[in-house]
């Protein structure tokens, strides 16, 4: 007489909306590679609807705008379900200030940023980037009021949706005026001026000057 054997698998259904940003939003681009290992040791590497086994599954690989981009969370058990899975991919948001911390009194005029994945793009203010994978950003060629004033430390690691404050290369200046002697004036000079580096002059100038 043949028997019946129930056996525990489960279909699972794998698709592109599997694959969400580290925040739980669908991606704009799906990953351009994905392997995940299901219990028995098969290795699956496309979407469709597959027959997996109860036990963990493990997503392996995940490969996005050419950065592995594989979360901590990689497992899940087919009996819960279709997976998903929150990727290495964030939010970034740029924030420029002068040397000691302040606020521009002007905005830059434009920049270059490098993704992980050796993309450069210009941007014209600071701004922010949805969807970033993770890995270093590369900061190059900011410009403000005609100079070029990137900070020394230029590179950034992005491992979690924030903003990167950048400490650019401009100084609040305050004149100590002093005699020859080296003597602080008991008052300071009626007119002055002083050229920047971009040629702008400024200061208080007295008729003439």
């Amino acid at each position: 007489q043949p028997r019946q054997m129930a056996c525990r698998v489960y279909s699972v259904a794998l698709a592109a909306s599997m694959f969400n940003d580290d925040g739980g939003v669908a991606l704009y681009t799906a990953p351009s590679a994905f392997t995940i290992t299901t219990p028995n040791a098969t290795a699956v590497s496309a979407y469709g609807t597959y027959w997996i086994p109860n036990g963990t599954s493990t997503l392996t690989v995940a490969t996005w705008e050419g950065t592995s981009v594989v979360p901590v969370a990689n497992t899940f058990d087919a009996t819960s379900g279709n997976p998903t899975f929150n990727l290495k991919i964030y939010d970034l948001t740029l924030s420029f200030k002068d040397s000691s911390g302040a606020a521009l009194t002007t905005a830059i005029t434009s920049y270059s940023i490098t993704f992980p994945n050796a993309t450069t793009t210009t941007g014209a203010t600071a701004s922010s980037y949805s969807q970033v994978q993770t890995g270093t950003i590369t900061l190059t060629n900011v410009l403000w009021e005609a100079s070029h004033v990137t900070a020394a430390t230029n590179t950034y690691s992005l491992t979690a949706t924030g903003t990167w404050t950048m400490n650019l290369k401009i100084y609040a200046i305050t004149p100590v005026w002093k005699d020859s002697s080296g003597a602080a004036l008991y008052s300071s000079p009626s007119s002055f001026k002083w050229t920047a580096p971009n040629g702008t002059v400024s200061g208080a100038l007295a008729s003439g000057t």
